[in-house]
């Protein structure tokens, strides 16, 4: 390390004790204190509409199941191929209720995964939908409701109105279990979006505000460093300037000792030192030891 810059870091040392450089912020702890005052968003899920949906959606997937794995088990795949293979009358009972159970989870599953399906590629139920899967509820709630008035009209009206009641139950629940899907799908991805814009626009403000902080503190920060970089320049000035005075007040002061008089005129003086007169003043009045007052330099040699 130079003269210098053991000078520059010692003084720089005294003068952060005394002018303290702007603190440098902590971005995490601006952060959690940031959040204490500004809290995240909340994804929040309009829980009774889920739960409404949910419901409606497995009373129609067990509505429409049901008639699926019913079908299923008439034309008895599973039984037969147990018959094949000699399975017990017990083990083809088990395996027609297999193929009615499996029948009721692949097709039901599939209707409800293509409406959740398509509700996110949509992002957003078209009315239409919500019409549809309304008006189809209304049907069968009224054509259950008032069948029963077939049994006063005797066997064959009941039968006849049982039929139809079924016929619509069977064509509308899986149109009810896929618009389900898709309503389902965007009550939660609507929450979804609604949150996510939420938490964007919370950090571009943070992040924002933080960029605003760290500038401010750059510039206060390069507004320290060049007003201390003035600083030292003017401290090594004058260092430099009483160091090359010394020296040279003291070959001054030998000089005029070796004068026969009491004083020496300055252009004298400075002839024999090789500087200018001005200089001469210059030394002599930042002197402890020699004082001038007009045209001579009086000694301080003991000769007054």
């Amino acid at each position: 390390m130079s003269d210098i810059q053991a000078r520059y870091a010692e003084w720089l040392e005294l003068r952060q004790l005394t002018n303290p450089p702007p603190m440098n912020p902590d971005r995490q702890e601006w952060q959690g204190e940031y959040e204490e005052l500004n809290p995240k968003p909340i994804w929040k899920v309009d829980r009774l509409m889920l739960v409404v949906q949910s419901i409606v959606t497995a009373g129609a997937m067990l509505l429409s199941g049901t008639r699926i794995g019913f079908s299923l088990s008439l034309v008895g795949a599973f039984e037969r191929f147990g018959e094949i293979i000699g399975l017990s009358d017990a083990a083809l009972k088990f395996m027609a209720g297999l193929e009615a159970l499996f029948g009721f989870l692949t097709v039901e599953g599939l209707l409800f995964a293509s409406g959740y399906y398509f509700g996110v590629q949509l992002k957003k139920l078209e009315p239409r939908y919500e019409k549809i899967v309304v008006w189809t509820g209304i049907i069968i709630a009224l054509v259950a409701n008032v069948s029963p008035v077939a049994l006063r009209l005797g066997t064959e009206a009941l039968n006849i109105t049982a039929i139809g009641v079924n016929v619509i139950v069977g064509i509308g629940t899986p149109i009810i279990v896929i618009i389900m899907g898709m309503m389902l799908s965007g009550t939660f991805h609507k929450s979804k979006t609604v949150y996510d814009s939420a938490l964007e626009q919370w950090q571009e403000t943070a992040r924002n505000i933080w960029n605003d902080l760290y500038a401010e503190y750059k510039k206060d920060f390069a507004a320290w460093q060049k007003t201390a970089g003035h600083s030292f320049r003017n401290y090594e000035q004058k260092h430099n300037k009483a160091t090359h005075n010394d020296k040279q007040e003291k070959r001054l002061i030998e000089t005029l000792k070796k004068q026969p008089g009491t004083t020496m005129p300055i252009v004298e003086a400075a002839t024999a030192l090789g500087i200018s007169e001005r200089k001469i003043l210059q030394i002599t009045s930042a002197s402890s030891r020699a004082d001038w007052a007009g045209a001579d330099v009086k000694l301080t040699n003991g000769n007054h």
